[in-house]
């Protein structure tokens, strides 16, 4: 009976090891924000929606000075909506979700598959000239009557829309 509870007690130790080690890693994106809109409302919005973006929890923010590359481009566009007295009615989003170009996902196996038929073009130059090129997740047009609220449903949107497929696949 010593026995069985001292088996017991051993592997009970060394289960919560084992599922520790398991684990796989967490899902983060780095994502570089940029902003374009009036001077009145471009430095509000892009502190939102960057606090947004950090409230989501696996979001590092890239700034133009990190040496770090963006998972995702996330470019965000405002606007104040009038009326013609004058009067604010709301705001106008829009956002666009882009990743880098990935050569190796999306242009090495096209080549390998038409490796006879293609020999224009060393890989060396077909990475250089593709390093620029980004390839668009998403675009949406919001409304709201507040830039906070604004922000919030372009980060909601961007984290349904964007990030969640590659929470997913982790």
């Amino acid at each position: 009976m010593k026995k069985i509870l001292l088996i017991i007690l051993v592997f009970s130790l060394f289960i919560p090891i084992c599922a520790s080690a398991q684990e796989t890693s967490k899902f983060s994106a780095r994502v570089f924000v940029t902003v374009r809109a009036d001077k009145t409302i471009k430095e509000k919005v892009e502190k939102l929606a960057k606090k947004e973006l950090r409230a989501l929890g696996d979001v590092v923010i890239i700034n133009e000075d990190d040496e770090e590359y963006e998972d995702v481009y996330l470019i965000i566009a405002a606007k104040g909506v009038n009326l013609q007295a004058g009067k604010p009615l709301g705001y106008v989003f829009s956002f666009i979700a882009a990743v880098p170009f990935n050569y190796e996902k999306n242009l090495l196996p096209l080549l390998e598959k038409w490796e006879s038929k293609i020999d224009v073009f060393e890989e060396d130059d077909l990475i250089l000239a593709t390093e620029q090129f980004y390839a668009f997740l998403d675009y949406q047009v919001l409304y709201n009557t507040s830039l906070e609220a604004g922000c919030k449903a372009i980060v909601a949107k961007f984290d349904t829309g964007t990030l969640e497929p590659e929470r997913n696949t982790q």
